[in-house]
C-alpha cells in the first residue's frame, strides 16, 4: 500500500468513529431495545404458560370426574353421554339455524308477493282509470254528435 491509500483509509475510518458520548447513548438505546425484546419474550412465555395451566386444570377436572366413577365402564358411558349431549346441542343449533333461514326466506317471499300484489293493484287501478277516461271521452263525443247537431 502506498502512503496516500493509508491516509485515505484512516480518513475513512475516522468518519465511522463515534464520540464517547454518542457511543454511550447508542449503548443505552441498544440496552433499552434488548430489554424491551426480553420483556416481550417473557410476556409471550407467561401467556403460553397461562394457556398451559388452563388446559391442565381442565384436564384435571375431567380426570377427577372420571376418577369419581372408579369404574372404567361408567367413565366410558359418562364420556359417551357428554359426546352425545354435544352432538344433540350441535344438531339443535343447526336445526335452529335452518329454521331461521327458512323463516327469513318465507318472509322475503311474502315481501315479494305483497310487492307483486301492490303492483297488480296499481295496474288494475290504472287500467280502470284509463277505461273511465275512454268512457268519458266517448260520452263527450256522443253528446257532441247528439240529435240536435245532426
Amino acid at each position: 500500500m502506498n502512503p496516500s491509500e493509508r491516509l485515505s483509509f484512516r480518513e475513512d475510518t475516522a468518519k465511522f468513529r463515534v464520540p464517547q458520548a454518542d457511543r454511550a447513548k447508542i449503548d443505552e438505546l441498544m440496552n433499552d431495545k434488548l430489554f424491551a425484546e426480553g420483556t416481550e419474550s417473557q410476556l409471550k412465555a407467561l401467556e403460553y404458560s397461562l394457556i398451559q395451566r388452563m388446559h391442565v386444570r381442565h384436564f384435571q377436572t375431567e380426570l377427577s370426574q372420571l376418577k369419581d366413577g372408579d369404574n372404567p365402564v361408567a367413565a366410558q358411558k359418562q364420556l359417551e353421554g357428554r359426546s352425545t349431549d354435544r352432538e344433540m346441542r350441535l344438531k339443535e343449533e343447526e336445526e335452529a339455524r335452518r329454521k331461521e333461514k327458512e323463516k327469513e326466506e318465507l318472509l322475503n317471499a311474502l315481501e315479494r308477493i305483497k310487492a307483486w300484489e301492490e303492483t297488480c293493484r296499481v295496474k288494475k287501478e290504472l287500467e280502470d282509470y284509463r277505461v273511465g277516461i275512454r268512457d268519458l271521452e266517448s260520452s263527450a263525443v256522443d253528446s257532441n254528435k247528439g240529435p240536435n247537431r245532426s
